[in-house]
This record gives structure tokens, sequence and C-alpha cells, in this order.
């Protein structure tokens, strides 16, 4: 603000004249910064603030718990949920008055006010006004005069701590699920006080915290009875919503407490599927920690409720394994099973068909609970042979040709291979059923029949590639038996006819390092040697049984019985072997000179004794006549080093060992 003044100065002189001097100035005094309420000073929880009314202007705020008739100045604080303290009693001030709008500067509403703080020890002229603030909303803070006065003061804002949240299930919205056996904990401090319907008893005014539970159609017990609960409790139980609450069960006191008379337990019988919401709050107004334990009777103790099963619906058809059998396992005729107290296991009447039950079966299917209560449905199952190989056999096409394998699960052991391969010298076309064989080994078939004009046999080869090293044995089931050699791999292949006596139609080969042996028989006794041959090959090589045709378009189908083989791979299943139990043993092997072979399985039948090279060739052959003598000795000493093939033949069987000459 500005003013002037006038000062005058005089001089009377007698008979002189005289002078008046006027002087004029101005005198500027600053407003505060917070003089007005849009400019108002931010204060702060904690902090104290100093400010002057000198100078200010009149706001004119109007009565707000105390009148406003002199200058002010503004802050502003902003509300933290809890209670604010604003304070002028400090050492400097003067008669001061507070006043707290909320609101806007330009439409304040009236808070609270004081003029005089009693409590100050410094003057009780100073002011202190408490208020409740809401959390994030400003407040503006006036600190004016007593009638019209103005001076310097100190502003101390103290807030506070902000309450603690409420619980989670401070509303029965909020309600969080309890089950049997369970025991929850909690607190009903800064739980808000609810309005319920009477139940058992009434409202209190300390807050309380809401559950809800799935009834099971058993009684139920819920108590406050534990060592976690710390004051004097009441529980409510209802039905119905949060809005349409319904009575079902309440309690106050339960007198036969140990820990105290002031817990609460209710018990009261649940309805199977409903919920009920459970209101755990204090008398009158107490709050503080408590500890919820939730019982339920035992549906299932005792158990005596079977289960529940029903089958699936449509047609089921299932086919047998090579084995000739198909067990049910599982849950593959079950629709649904269950039971209300725990998992079920199902079982199958008959658990396993076969060939005896071809066609229409009709399998009961059981359901069997942990206290043993039972329910069955039954299912008709149409029962089908099957053609599947066994696991242990592989189906190859090799080179161009076409071909399937059947193995049909009823009757005897029987292997099908239709192909319309056929083999040159250079490309292989044939369609093969092979398992793997590593070390040493050897294949037995019987080839029942092959149609029309093809070949059946068993071959040995080093890969399934259409230009592998190979050694195979085939017939036509006629006079005549065809021998497939390749020695290199992708090199030209050979094919020797030899002629045999008709009915040679089970076929041999046997491997015994890098030496191939094959045989025929009539009778798959006795055993007459067609050939051997050294052909190197990994150790680890294809066998098995295959068939050709003799053009590219036709069709020729090769039936096999009576399968075996020896060797194979670790821990891979294979065929049950097709052997004569007679005992033979060699010893040593290898050897440098003689060679002992006992015969004690061949005792009493005329027996030969005959030692191939690895061409193939006869190099030591001995008529023993009937055996008389438990061990017979070979002297070899004469022989090459290498590897040979001792055959022991008698007229019931052979046996052949692989012998190494070192």
């Amino acid at each position: 603000m500005k003013s002037n003044f006038t000062r005058s100065f005089s001089s009377l002189l007698t008979g002189a004249a005289f002078f008046v001097f006027t002087l004029m100035g101005y005198s500027a005094f600053a407003q505060p910064a917070n003089d007005l309420c849009a400019n108002a000073t931010a204060i702060s929880c904690g902090q104290t603030l100093s400010g002057t009314t000198i100078n200010a202007t009149f706001d004119n705020a109007g009565s707000c718990s105390v009148s406003n008739t002199a200058p002010g100045v503004w802050y502003k604080i902003t509300g933290t949920g809890a209670g604010i303290t604003l304070s002028t009693c400090s050492a400097v001030g003067y008669d001061t008055k507070l006043s707290v709008f909320s609101g806007s500067c330009g439409s304040l509403v009236c808070v609270s006010g004081n003029d005089d703080d009693f409590a100050c020890s410094f003057s009780s002229l100073r002011s202190k006004v408490t208020f409740n603030s809401v959390n994030a909303v400003t407040y503006y803070v006036l600190v004016h005069g007593f009638s019209a006065s103005t001076g310097n003061f100190e502003l101390t804002a103290t807030c506070a701590a902000p309450p603690s949240p409420p619980p989670a299930n401070d509303l029965c919205s909020g309600a969080i699920t309890v089950t049997c056996g369970q025991t929850v904990s909690g607190s009903t401090a800064n739980a808000t006080a609810d309005v319920a319907p009477f139940c058992g008893t009434s409202d209190g005014t300390g807050g309380g915290v809401w559950y809800k539970l799935v009834g099971n159609g058993l009684p139920a017990t819920l108590s406050l009875c534990n060592a976690g609960t710390s004051f004097d409790t009441k529980i409510r139980v209802y039905t119905g919503s949060c809005g349409g609450l319904v009575c079902a069960a309440g309690n106050d006191d339960d007198t036969s407490c140990s820990f105290s008379s002031l817990r609460s337990t209710v018990n009261f019988n649940t309805a199977n599927g409903v919920t009920y919401y459970i209101l755990v709050h204090g008398f009158s107004s107490a709050n503080g920690t408590y500890e919820l334990s939730v019982e339920c009777a035992d549906p299932c103790n005792p158990d005596d409720t079977d289960p529940s099963i029903t089958c699936i619906s449509g047609t089921v058809s299932v086919q047998l394994g090579p084995e000739g059998t198909y067990t049910f396992s599982g849950n593959e005729l079950v629709n649904s099973a269950s039971d209300a107290c725990g998992p079920v296991t199902i079982s199958y009447s008959p658990a396993t068909v076969s060939c005896a039950t071809l066609g229409s079966q009709v399998i009961n299917v059981t359901a069997t609970d942990g206290s043993n209560n039972t329910a069955s449905c039954s299912k008709t199952v149409t029962v089908a042979a099957g053609g599947d190989l066994p696991e242990e056999w592989d189906a190859s096409s090799i080179g161009s040709a076409h071909g399937t394998a059947t193995f049909p699960s009823c009757g005897e052991p029987t292997y099908i291979l239709a192909t319309n391969g056929n083999t040159t010298l250079t490309v292989d076309g044939l369609f093969f059923v092979n398992q793997p064989l590593c070390g040493d080994g050897s294949i037995t078939v019987k080839v029942e029949s092959v149609t029309p004009q093809g070949w059946a046999g068993i071959m040995m080869r080093e890969t399934n590639a259409t230009g592998s090293k190979k050694v195979g044995l085939k017939t036509k089931l006629l006079t005549q038996l065809g021998r497939e050699i390749r020695s290199t791999t992708n090199g030209i292949g050979t094919t020797s006819l030899t002629s045999v006596p008709p009915g040679r139609n089970w076929l041999r080969i046997t491997r015994s390092g890098n030496n191939f042996s094959g045989y025929s028989s009539p009778n798959g006794v006795t055993w007459y040697f067609a050939f051997s041959v050294n052909v190197t090959m990994s150790s680890c090589i294809e066998m098995g049984m295959y068939t050709e045709s003799y053009n590219h378009v036709d069709i020729s189908t090769g039936v096999f019985t009576n399968v075996s083989v020896t060797g194979g791979i670790p821990n891979r299943p294979v065929a049950d072997t097709h052997t004569n139990a007679t005992q033979v043993d060699i010893f040593p092997n290898p050897t440098t000179d003689d060679l002992n072979v006992n015969l004690t399985g061949f005792a009493g039948q005329a027996t030969t004794l005959r030692l191939l090279n690895g061409l193939g060739q006869t190099v030591l052959n001995r008529d023993l006549g009937q055996v008389d003598f438990a061990t017979e000795t070979l002297s070899l000493g004469n022989l090459p080093k290498g590897i040979y093939l001792l055959s022991v033949e008698s007229a019931a069987e052979q046996k052949v060992f692989r012998v190494v000459k070192d």
C-alpha cells in the first residue's frame, strides 16, 4: 500500500516575507506471498513454517467456528485419512485464530476453527485446531488474528498415523471360504461394524469379519474357543445372500469353553451344497484377535454309500493282439465313475478276451471305493482277431517293393507276407519282416506256402538299403533252393540254385562272426547243409523272412510258421526259439590244437561230427556211430587259423557251433 505526507516549515520575521515548503513522499509496505487463498503455501505433516499477517489484506472468509475480523494468510494441507492438528503455539506469535476449510478457494466449506489454545505453554492467545481428514482431500488453512490483530507466527502441522486398512473380509461380499477341518486366524481390529439380522445374538459396534462355508449335509461346529482368541466374541451364521441374510444359528458365550466363557461356539445342521455366511464380531465394542476352527461330521465315517458308474454308449470293438488276447484297462469302457468319499478303482470281468471269445462278449465293469462298496455296469463288446506283427518284428519294403505283413492272432503262429517286389542282381525288391541281430545268431522258419510263382525265404542283411550286403536262402517249394549273396555294398549280387528233394520247406541261416551258413530240412529235425559263405558285415545287422514276386506287378504271398531266432539285441524281446534241449559243450574255444566235444546229450544216438571252413567246405568228418563216451576230442593242430563251424548231427537233430582256431 502507499501513503503521502506533508511537512511545513515557517519562519516569521518582522517585515519579511515567508515561504511554505510542502514535501510529499511515498512509502511502500509488501503483502505476504500467501495473502490470498489462491496462493496458499503448502504445509506437510511434521512441518513448521514461519509466517506473518502484517500487511495482509482482510479476507472476509466468514465465520468457521471463529469469526474472521482481522487480515490473514493462507496455507493448504492434503488429508491423510486420519486426524490433523494445526497449531500456532510457539514463542513467536500474537493473538491468533485458525480456520480450516475444504472445497475450493471460490467455494470454501467450513471444517473447523479455533481462537485460543488454553493448553499452549507460551500463551493461551495462540490457536490450535484438530480435525479428521479425508485421504487426498485438500484443506485450506486461514491464519488470522483476534479483532484486527496482525503479527508474526509459526504454524506447525502434526498428523496422526493413518488407520490400518480393514481386513479383506470386512464385508459380507468379501467373505473368505473355509472348509471342514480348517482353522483360520485374524483380527477384527479396524473392521467396520455390521448391521445384520438378529441371529441368536445381536450386533456389536466393534466391527466384524466374514467367512463362508459350503454345507455337506451333516452337522457343523464353528468355535472361537481357542488359544488365539483374545476378546469377548460373538458368532452368527446365515444362509441366503449378502443382500438377504437369513438366520441359521448364533452364539455369544460358550460357557463350556476352557479358555473363557466369553468365547463363542455354534453348532448347526448344514444342507448339502448350501453356502453359510459366518460373522465373527465382538460383544459391544470389543475387538481383537481370534482363532476360528471349523469342524464337520465326516460323511465317510462310516462310508456305506455305493459309488456311481455308467458305461460308455455306442458300438465298441476290440482287436486281439499278436499273442491272441486283449486286456481291458483304465476307463476305456467307462463313461463316468465317482464316489463322494474318494477315488474309485475300475475292474473288468472278464478282464481279458481271447480267441475263444471271438464275437459278442458282455463285459461287466465294476467301480470299487475305498470301503469296498461297489457299483457295476455292463457293455457288449465285439471281439475280433487281429493281424499285427509281434512287437519284436518290423516290416520293411526294400527297393520299390510294396507289401503287407499279417500275423493272425488266432490259430497257429503264422506270418503272411505279400509283395510285388522283384530282386535283380543289382537292385533288391522284396518285402522283409525283420529284427536286429547283434553278434552271432540264427533264424529258422517253415515255409508253408508261396503263391503264385514267387519266392519265400529268410535273409540276413547289413541294412535295409536296396544295395546292402546280404545272405539269403529262399524256396518256391519245388525242388530247388535259391541262395542270394551280395558281399559288397551296392555291388553285384549272386543268385544260385541248388536242387533238393521235394519237401525241404524248413530253412535256417546261422551267423558266426562273418560266416553265414544255410540249411534246409524236411521236418525241422534233420538238417541238411546248403552253403557257407564269408561276408564281412557290421556287428549289428537285420535278420528275418521275406517274399519276392516273379515280376514287378503280380502279388506273391508267402506263409511262414515255426519261426524262431537266436541272438538278437540286449533288452529286446524275441520270439520263442525253436531248438532242441539236447546239451552239447565244446572246450576250449578258442583252441590252438585239441577241441573237446561233450556229447552227453547225444548218448545212445548215431552221431556225426563235421567241421567246415569259412567257404563251407568240410575239412574234418568223423562218423561216431552210437555215442558211448561223453567226450570226443578233435585234433585241429594241422588246420590254419580261422573261424570254423562244427556241426553235430544225429537222425533227430543238428547243432552247429562256431569254433575259433588260434
